[in-house]
């Protein structure tokens, strides 16, 4: 509650979890605020789950890791700008191309920002936690939220500050680069689904019960039951179908292109920034905001950029060649200009790349609980897609009074030949 009070996490109360989905999604108005708060509390519940399920009976969770795992999940989604991921997909490129960096980073930071005035940490103490006693626990969150990184460069580093390999389970509850399964999604995917009306199949509950701490080449994981790698399936085709139904889409991402070029700006005052920025330049008032106010008020009026081609990769591009497709396309008819279309490709993944996510997960049988093992690719083979990750190019212009010229050019460049880099694709 003491952190829950405090202005930066009261600040995401006025961030919505799904970006400009909400202008497609009447529902899908939610916030980071309680996407953080029901974060936390999955955490504690799998870590009191695993206190009592782990193999080595030797090995103890300390109150003090608890805490950590806790505070962990309840600060994770701090960094986030206004519309969430929008901002660090869209916004922070647009203004920073050399550093483009995500919400992770900006997350410890506004920690770091919280625990300077010391009264958060003198109620820990005062409350019988001794935190920095045996080494860092406040690093230790912060690497549970962004992963192994060095204090002074801010750069990840291939282990962690204080690595223990009995422990190494707690870094795979928030934030899990090993497998992907983590308390952070089990969230989302549950609450997206309820806000946007998408049938959730997946059950993290199951997942709570069947977990298990079991060493694996020389470091403690979490591990699930066997029986259980059909759910691992669900979940991240949940995944999948939230990107592909809502967060990318086509509507949502020409939305969220508009917004993001009303509102780029610099990253001063960044923690006085969130949802609201769009309702301040709406109301501004001079010359100095026009083309942003402009905008943003389409986008109001539901005079959004018109789709006019969704294109199927086979596999993704490089950004450069996504940009130079304006370009390109325009050569295909008079009256329009490259600043007319916009191009944006998404990839609707079931975690990283085309790879089976399963094949990362580690599973346990009732026969021998203390034995850890990955399953083999073909043991499900009649649930497995034939594809993990799938690839599309979109297509905008900017203004209804060039759209058919739009779709000539597109047309007529599809049509030319010149298009090697989408050679093979199917069209929509």
């Amino acid at each position: 509650m003491k952190i829950i009070d405090t202005p930066e996490f009261q600040r995401l109360r006025n961030i919505k979890q799904l970006g400009g989905c909400s202008y497609v999604y009447p529902g899908a108005v939610h916030t980071r605020f309680e996407h953080s708060i029901g974060t936390c509390h999955i955490a504690l519940q799998l870590i009191e789950h695993l206190e009592n399920n782990i193999a080595e009976k030797n090995v103890k969770i300390t109150k003090e890791e608890k805490l950590c795992v806790g505070i962990a999940a309840l600060c994770h989604d701090l960094g986030h700008g206004p519309f969430s991921h929008l901002f660090d997909r869209g916004v922070i490129p647009r203004i920073n191309k050399e550093n483009p960096t995500q919400h992770e980073m900006y997350s410890i930071k506004i920690f770091d920002r919280m625990m300077e005035n010391g009264l958060i940490k003198k109620y820990i103490k005062d409350a019988g936690y001794e935190m920095e006693a045996k080494y860092d626990h406040y690093h230790c969150i912060k690497e549970m939220i962004y992963g192994p990184f060095d204090e002074k460069t801010l750069k990840r580093t291939p282990e962690y500050k204080f690595e223990d390999k009995e422990k190494r389970f707690l870094y795979e509850i928030v934030s899990n680069e090993a497998t992907g399964i983590d308390v952070d999604k089990w969230d989302y995917f549950a609450r997206d689904c309820y806000y946007l009306g998408i049938h959730n199949n997946f059950d993290y509950k199951r997942f709570i019960k069947f977990a298990r701490v079991i060493e694996h080449e020389g470091y403690n994981r979490i591990c699930f039951r066997h029986k259980e790698e059909h759910n691992v399936y669900e979940m991240f085709h949940t995944r999948y179908r939230l990107y592909r139904q809502a967060y990318f889409h086509r509507a949502t991402t020409g939305i969220e292109e508009m917004i993001e070029e009303g509102i780029t700006g610099d990253l001063e005052g960044y923690l006085a920034m969130d949802d609201h920025i769009v309702t301040l330049i709406l109301h501004s008032g001079g010359t100095e905001l026009k083309e942003a106010r402009d905008l943003l008020k389409r986008v109001t009026q539901r005079d959004v950029y018109k789709l006019i081609k969704k294109t199927e990769l086979k596999k993704p591009v490089k950004g450069e060649d996504i940009e130079s497709v304006a370009k390109h396309i325009v050569g295909y008819s008079g009256g329009i200009r490259a600043d007319d279309i916009v191009c944006k490709m998404r990839k609707f993944a079931y975690w990283k790349g085309n790879e089976n996510p399963v094949k990362t997960v580690l599973f346990y049988n009732k026969e021998d609980e203390n034995k850890a093992f990955k399953v083999e690719s073909n043991e499900s083979s009649e649930i497995q897609p034939l594809m993990y990750e799938t690839c599309f190019i979109y297509v905008y212009v900017k203004d209804m009074a060039q759209l058919e010229d739009a779709k000539k050019a597109v047309d007529n460049w599809n049509k030319s030949g010149k298009d090697r880099w989408l050679e093979g694709i199917n069209a929509n």
